[in-house]
């Protein structure tokens, strides 16, 4: 019975306020009829200098793609970002799975994207890390990825401190604890706005992805909304507290597999969207190891999905010192 209360809890992957919180653009459906407005130029934290940290940024590759962990490397260090690459693994003995990993059918690839997420969890609790950010390596981000942060850091404090006067009303009624009560993508959640953020691409080229046109025509360009996330697809990005890695160790890896790991994720944690899917120049077969790619196409321009400066586009003008980056969703 205690395994299955612990099951049930739905927040308890994600880093504090960073990470229980997401940054997105106008990706997923929302009711949301209480926001709060703050801009980019504002002190942000204590001292507007200082960026969120985490103790470990881990990046999952296989050694195989050594093309991803080449691009992995080199835009985290023209970023100022320190990683440490944490290796795929497509060998599991399907001994080890837990129950349920039969009925879920996995793949050979999702197999071992189950084993290198929940490698990541017991690294941490052996280590005692008290967090960290989880990347996958095709993962991108903008150039201003630490700007990004200071801003998040500061929406997402609107959302998880008392409003004012009160104690326990939040502007995000879900916050400190969701519950079943709160399951339901209608319930209505709270909203940090953002104006005038320049990183954020104009509507009219936002890739909505699964989601509807809702945000889209209630703010004008360039507004990004931090609010607690819902059914997100892919694990591309999200962070862990200690608590967190020791819920993920137990739920995923040892207690029960009933799907996809991204959707077994999603039920249990929400998760950032400042980093997304990049797909460079070559055969599209190569954008996954765990699906096979049906589409033997050729890409023949790099592209960040919703991402302005993306960081792997801009690789080369950032290497040679350039300031003039390259917009993928300019005016």
């Amino acid at each position: 019975m205690v395994i299955n209360q612990l099951l049930s809890r739905r927040s308890v992957l994600l880093y504090t306020s960073v990470a229980l919180l997401l940054v997105f653009y106008l990706s997923y459906q929302w009711r949301s009829t209480r926001s709060a407005e703050t801009a980019p130029s504002e002190p942000l934290l204590p001292q507007d200098h200082e960026v969120p940290r985490f103790q470990k940024i881990f990046v999952i590759n296989l050694p195989s793609r050594t093309d991803r962990r080449y691009a992995a490397s080199l835009a985290a260090a023209l970023t100022d970002l320190d990683i440490e690459n944490a290796n795929g693994d497509n060998e599991v003995d399907k001994k080890s799975l837990p129950p349920g990993a039969k009925e879920v059918n996995m793949s050979k690839g999702a197999m071992g994207a189950w084993r290198a997420h929940t490698n990541i969890a017991r690294t941490m609790i052996e280590q005692r890390i008290s967090s960290a950010l989880i990347l996958e390596d095709d993962a991108d981000w903008d150039t201003r990825i630490k700007r990004q942060m200071r801003d998040f850091a500061k929406a997402s404090r609107l959302l998880v401190q008392p409003l004012p006067g009160t104690t326990n009303e939040f502007l995000d009624p879900t916050w400190p604890q969701p519950d079943a009560e709160h399951s339901d993508i209608n319930v209505q959640l709270g909203r940090a706005v953002i104006s005038d953020d320049e990183t954020v691409p104009p509507r009219r080229s936002i890739n909505i992805e699964f989601g509807d046109t809702q945000l889209l025509d209630q703010y004008p360009d360039y507004t990004r909304v931090v609010a607690r996330s819902r059914v997100n697809t892919c694990t591309l990005g999200y962070a862990l507290s200690q608590n967190g890695a020791r819920q993920l160790l137990a739920q995923v890896g040892m207690w029960k597999i009933d799907g996809m790991l991204d959707m077994m994720m999603r039920s249990a944690c929400d998760g950032p969207a400042l980093f997304n899917h990049h797909r460079p120049v070559g055969p599209r077969s190569s954008w996954s190891n765990i699906n096979k790619e049906d589409d033997q196409g050729y890409n023949d321009m790099p592209l960040t999905t919703n991402i302005r400066w993306a960081t792997r586009v801009n690789l080369a003008k950032l290497m040679l010192g350039e300031t003039d980056h390259i917009d993928s969703y300019g005016d």
